[in-house]
């Protein structure tokens, strides 16, 4: 029986694949125990995410999961400010601070923002596109 180098190179990439697999699976395990011994997010820390998060300040999510974790009632609060966030832009206001945020980048060839849509997945949402300079 002889084996064709297309084989052997199936073969290898098979078992590329599945250390690969195996490698997700102890990475993942390691994470999750180390952000399991991390102490519960403070109230405080909590405050700062959310108003972070109303801000629109990128940097809200600093420390998580790295200086604290958060459980699973706090996890729920920030998801409800997310919301808040994202019904604060499906607005005339809203969609006005979108468009002055892009007018000022420097990367941004052409953008449009669009009215909300009326149907499907993204019903209420609001429509940005852009174009960026490579």
């Amino acid at each position: 029986m002889e084996v064709t180098i297309e084989e052997t190179k199936q073969d290898a990439m098979n078992k590329l694949a599945k250390r690969m697999k195996s490698l997700r699976k102890s990475f993942k395990k390691a994470r999750d125990q180390y952000i399991a011994h991390l102490p519960v997010a403070t109230d405080e820390q909590i405050a700062t995410i959310v108003a972070k998060l109303t801000n629109y300040d990128p940097s809200a999510r600093d420390g998580v999961n790295t200086k604290f974790r958060l459980s699973d009632v706090q996890v729920g609060e920030i998801e409800l400010a997310l919301i808040d966030v994202e019904n604060s832009l499906n607005t005339d206001e809203g969609r006005a601070r979108v468009e002055d945020s892009l007018k000022k980048s420097e990367r941004i060839k052409s953008f449009s923002v669009g009215k909300p849509k009326k149907t499907g997945e993204d019903k209420d949402k609001v429509l940005v596109r852009a174009s960026w300079i490579a």
